[in-house]
């Protein structure tokens, strides 16, 4: 049985892996057929997805309406602390399935452009 600290230690490596990359979040088509409905992924229309540390805080920035403009992206903070009171061991799990489960995102290359772009989000956000 691990303690809270170690818990916590995995999470937050977890989460630093995962800050160093920039992932883009395809538009997502929903059409019917024959065979029921099905979805169909743009990543021509995409948008960011980026955790990112901001002083001793873990945050998402998600765009959940398709729009890639400045003024349509949410920052949530991820609560480590109420992950780990509700889920123990299995947080580390739970968060990742949270942030990446069949949301069909690729990962891209920070470049300069990316970053400069992630950090006008943040910066219009943070106002």
């Amino acid at each position: 049985m691990k303690t809270t600290e170690q818990i916590k230690s995995e999470i937050v490596n977890y989460l630093t892996k995962t800050s160093i990359h920039t992932f883009v979040k395809p538009k997502t088509i929903y059409k019917y057929g024959k065979e029921g409905h099905y979805c169909e992924y743009d990543y021509e229309n995409f948008t960011y997805f980026k955790v990112f540390k901001k002083d001793e805080d873990f945050y998402v920035l998600e765009n959940s309406n398709g729009q890639n403009t400045p003024i349509t992206y949410k920052m949530k903070k991820i609560d480590i602390d109420y992950y780990i009171t509700y889920y123990g061991n299995n947080s580390k799990c739970v968060i990742s399935n949270n942030l990446f489960l069949n949301k069909k995102m690729k990962s891209v290359k920070n470049n300069k452009y990316v970053i400069d772009e992630i950090n006008e989000i943040i910066k219009n956000i943070s106002k």
